[in-house]
Order: structure tokens, then sequence, then C-alpha cells
């Protein structure tokens, strides 16, 4: 009997183990281009960068989100804190919204 247990606990911890990140710890580094700023060549040649990255230093993302405008009665500050927490990055998070020009950047280390 406590063989059966310990192979049924073996099994559901490889299991777990083996089993896809759910979607809130996946990763979620990349370019999000909502305003089409970048050229779709520029777009994979910037994320090619931003895959090195998360190879290369353990994990740390790097997300870039353009924007049109920020929305009437938010200041760049807030749009960008919330967008951050919201993305819930290991990383660096920039910002870059009408009129083209980088306004915030945002990390945790």
């Amino acid at each position: 009997m406590k063989q059966i247990w310990t192979t049924c606990l073996f099994l559901l911890s490889a299991a777990l183990t083996l089993a896809p990140a759910p979607a809130a710890f996946a990763s979620n580094r990349g370019i999000h281009d909502n305003a089409n700023f970048f050229s779709d060549d520029g777009e994979q040649k910037a994320n090619a960068i931003i895959d090195q990255i998360f190879k290369q230093h353990h994990g740390k993302e790097v997300l870039v989100e353009t924007f049109d405008a920020v929305p009437e009665g938010t200041t760049y500050e807030q749009f960008v804190m919330q967008h951050f927490r919201d993305a819930r990055l290991n990383g660096v998070y920039i910002v870059i919204a009408q009129p083209l020009a980088l306004r915030y950047i945002r990390g945790r280390t």
C-alpha cells in the first residue's frame, strides 16, 4: 500500500513539474505594438533580441508596449504603473506613446 502511494505521489509531482505554466505565470515579454510603430521586420528583430535577453539573464523579461495616446485624465506615470502591475513582469517595461517619445521605463529586479 505504501508503495502505491509513493508511486502516485511521484507521478503527480512529475506531472506538475512537466505541465505548462498557467497563463498568469507565463512569460510576458516581447513587443506589443498597439500603435503600429514597428515594421514587421523591426518587431521580429526586437523580439529575437528580447528572447536572447530572457535566455542569457536568468528569465529577465523585457516588454515594450506602444500606444496611440494615454487616456484623458490619466498621467503617464499612472498609466504605466497600472500596465506594469497588470503585466506581472520580472524585468523591464517600456512604454512608447504619441507624440513619438519614450516617456517611461519601469523595472523590477
